[in-house]
This record gives structure tokens, C-alpha cells and sequence, in this order.
């Protein structure tokens, strides 16, 4: 029997953090679904997501529908209840022109065998939409009797009203698995099965086989000599803070340059629509002489996830205020710096730092020299091993608990192929997860 399972991207998924995270599950389904399954993304922007999501041994459609219908009748209601609850009713909008996406969504979770809510910060205090279309999907799930997973997700901060709202919905997930420890605060009683352990994209290379993780970067150079990335992008903060602190990077790397003249400097672009380039240019107009010359400004939505990947970790250092950019330059073991914009980012960057016992995380707002220099002297994390060997083969081995029921028989072999690989990490993953299809396959499963 074809499985579905259907997919809630953050809004448009428009950074190269969430492309990351979504390349990721894709990678996964991938090990597990056959070409008669099919993987359905919910997202904002159809056309963006369909430049990263390439071939793939199942079905991808990829819809706006959910986002687009709520965004739309947001506008014109106070009402969040009865907007969810329109969307049970195909008949609510009798000849309302979103009365199709109704049709549409109904019809897909009544096919579907489960609802995964990807991993991000959507839910939070600054994105009162993002509730919506939150619960909008688990109403859905629900009302079909669909099993609700979400993984590696930030909640908060979030207003008490916030918190109350979604509380309902957070109860309605088999599993909850959060990627920092301030997140728990929220849940509370809400969902028994919640687990803490780290964000989606560290699974990217749990497939892989773990002994070649550590020495990989160092073998995959992207630039012919060694490099430094910085990505700094707009934000809701004092224009007077975030000019300072350019002049206080610009200051640092100017330094760090005139003593290591054989270092490029990368200033990246992880998203079109944060202003990253312009701040870049703007760093870039700081730098003299050679430093500036020798500073290349680089948009990481023009490559591949495993190009952006490579280049934070085969960096020398990497600074800046976007959360995946720490994540893969601490799991690299690579001297990281991160920039705090507000609560937000305070929580998403403390939690990935202190996963790692990293203090290098500092508020955009205090930023001096004395910071940035006292990193270059701090012990690379130690911790490194020891989180990738625990926490990603934890959070695939509950997700696969939680939706066990879901999968064909062919599935559930290939999961289990997979989980035993990443416990005992006996021979590579490909070859097991090939042969154990293939014999499948040759005794007529379905």
C-alpha cells in the first residue's frame, strides 16, 4: 500500500538553514520510501522550495495552499476558531475563491499516514500566523485520526495568551522532540512523549559512516587556502547597535587578516529576503587595503545544502548571527562566534553553545574587541563525539517509535535496518539498506 506522509515547512523556507533541515528529512525518507510513496510539503513558496528538493526515489508535490488560505482569511477575521474550523467544512465558503485549497487540503490528509511538523523557531511570540497555520494542520491531522510528530523545534518565547492557545494543540503530538532545553518550559504536561535532543539538520550525516565525520572536513577544503565565514543579516534591533558592532567585526577581521594574510574571507548569504547582502557589503566597505580586496561576498541559495555545509566546516572560524551556521561549525569542531540580535536568537544560539560548552555567543549590542579576540584563545568543544554519537540516533529511533504504525512492511525493515546501523555502526548503511530492499523486493512485498 503507498504511503503518504505530509510535511509543514516554516514560512517559504526561505534561508538556507531551513533548506538544511528539509534537505535532510528528504535524505531520510529517501533511505526508508519507494517510488510508489509520496511526501507532501506544505509551504509558503512552491517555486523556492522546488529549486532544492531534487531527485528522489518517491513522489514530491509541494503546495501553498494551507498558508495561502490562512493568510488570506487572517486578514478578514479576529476569529482563529472559526477559521480552523472552516477548514473541516468544505461547504463553510460556498463559493469563496479559497474554497478549492479546502478541498485540496481535506483530501490530502484523508490520504495521508501522518503529519511531520519540521524543525524550526516559527513558534514564537513575533509570529502569531505561524500559530495558525500550526494548528490549522494539526486540526486536520486530527480530525482524520493522523498521527502528529514535530522534531527539533524551538518553542518561544512566547506570551502567556500564546502559551495557553497552543497548548491544546501541542497535546494533540505523539512526539515532541525539542532541540534546547528552554523550549520545555512551554510544554509542560502537553504531550508526555517530549524529548530534548538536538536540531534536524544533525542527522545529515548519520547515514554516514561516523569514523570518516570528524577527519571529512578536513579532507573537502572549498577554497584553495584557508577561509573565514561571516553571515550577518536585519534584523529588529537599534540601527546604532548593529553599526557599531560592523565596526568592531570589520576592526577584528582587519587584524586577524594582517597576521594571517593567506585567509579569504567569506561574507554569506544565508537568506534573500534579510537583508544579508546588504549588511555584508556593508562589512565589506569597513575592511582596507588587501582585507577588502581579499573578501568575496557568496549567496549560499546559488549551491547545493552540501556545498554551504562544507564551507562553514571546513572554515578556520565562522562568525555571525545565524543559528545554522553554529550548528555546523561547532559540530566541526571549528572556532565559532555567534552574534545575539534579540530573546529570540538569544535562546535558539545559548541552547546550540551550551550543547557544546561553547561561551563564544555574545548580545550584537556589547560587542567589543576584547570578545572577539578572547575566542580565538578558547579550547575548541570537546563535546563533539559524544553528542553526535547519542542524540540524532535517539531522536531518528523515537520518531520511528511514534510512527511505527504508519510505514509499509517494507518500510518498517528498512527502519529497522537503518536504527541498527546507527546503534551498532556494524557495516555501511548503504549496503545494508540495499540489500535489505532488494530481497524484499524479490520476495513480492509490498
Amino acid at each position: 500500500m503507498d504511503k503518504m506522509c505530509i510535511v509543514l515547512l516554516c514560512p517559504g523556507n526561505l534561508n538556507f538553514g531551513d533548506n538544511a533541515i528539509l534537505h535532510t528529512w528528504l535524505k531520510v525518507f529517501a533511505s526508508v520510501l519507494s517510488q510508489r510513496d509520496e511526501v507532501v510539503i506544505l509551504g509558503a513558496e512552491p517555486g523556492y522550495v522546488m529549486q532544492f528538493v531534487h531527485e528522489y526515489p518517491f513522489r514530491i508535490t509541494i503546495t501553498d495552499a494551507l498558508h495561502r488560505y490562512v493568510w488570506n482569511h487572517a486578514a478578514c477575521t479576529d476569529n482563529a476558531e472559526a477559521l480552523l474550523d472552516s477548514l473541516l467544512d468544505c461547504e463553510h465558503f460556498s463559493g469563496d475563491r479559497f474554497e478549492p485549497a479546502i478541498t485540496t487540503l481535506n483530501q490530502l490528509f484523508t490520504r495521508a499516514s501522518f503529519l511531520h511538523v519540521l524543525g524550526g523557531g516559527v513558534l514564537n511570540y513575533k509570529w502569531k500566523d505561524q500559530h495558525i497555520i500550526f494548528a490549522a494542520a494539526v486540526r486536520l491531522a486530527d480530525k482524520y485520526r493522523k498521527e502528529i510528530v514535530l522534531t527539533g523545534q524551538t518553542i518561544g518565547p512566547l506570551c502567556p495568551e500564546d502559551e495557553v492557545w497552543l497548548r491544546p494543540w501541542f497535546s494533540k503530538a505523539s512526539l515532541i522532540d525539542l532541540r534546547d532545553e528552554c523550549s520545555l518550559s512551554y510544554l509542560k504536561t502537553c504531550c508526555e512523549n517530549t524529548i530534548v535532543t538536538v536540531d534536524d539538520t544533525f542527522l545529515l550525516d548519520l547515514l554516514k559512516d561516523r569514523r570518516e565525520y570528524r577527519v571529512r572536513t578536513e579532507c573537502e577544503p572549498i577554497s584553495d587556502g584557508p577561509h573565514i565565514n561571516v553571515c550577518v543579516h536585519g534584523w529588529n534591533i537599534a540601527e546604532e547597535s548593529y553599526t557599531k558592532a560592523i565596526e568592531v567585526l570589520a576592526a577584528f577581521l582587519q587584524g586577524y587578516w594582517e597576521s594571517h594574510t593567506d585567509t579569504r574571507l567569506f561574507l554569506c548569504e544565508f537568506s534573500p529576503t534579510d537583508r544579508d547582502v546588504e549588511y555584508a557589503h556593508r562589512l565589506q566597505e569597513c575592511l582596507k587595503g588587501e582585507a577588502k580586496e581579499n573578501c568575496v561576498v557568496l549567496s549560499l541559495g546559488n549551491y547545493s545544502t552540501e556545498f554551504g555545509v562544507r564551507l562553514i566546516q571546513s572554515a578556520v572560524m565562522n562568525i555571525g548571527t545565524r543559528f545554522h551556521m553554529a550548528v555546523f561549525s561547532l559540530l566541526a569542531g571549528r572556532t565559532t562566534i555567534s552574534l545575539i540580535l534579540d530573546d529570540y536568537y538569544q535562546v535558539k544560539l545559548n541552547g546550540i553553545h551550551s550543547l557544546f560548552s561553547s561561551s563564544a555567543c555574545f548580545p550584537v549590542g556589547g560587542l567589543t574587541m576584547e570578545m572577539l579576540n578572547g575566542c580565538l584563545t578558547e579550547e575548541k568543544p570537546e563535546k563533539v563525539d559524544a553528542v553526535f554519537d547519542k542524540r540524532p540516533s535517539g531522536k531518528l529511533f523515537r520518531y520511528y517509535k511514534a510512527t511505527e504504525a504508519c510505514w509499509s512492511m517494507r518500510s518498517k525493515i528498512l527502519w529497522r535496518v537503518c536504527l541498527g546501523y546507527c546503534y551498532e555502526n556494524s557495516l555501511g548503511v548503504e549496503q545494508n539498506l540495499n540489500l535489505a530492499a532488494y530481497w524484499y523486493d524479490r520476495a513480492g512485498g509490498n
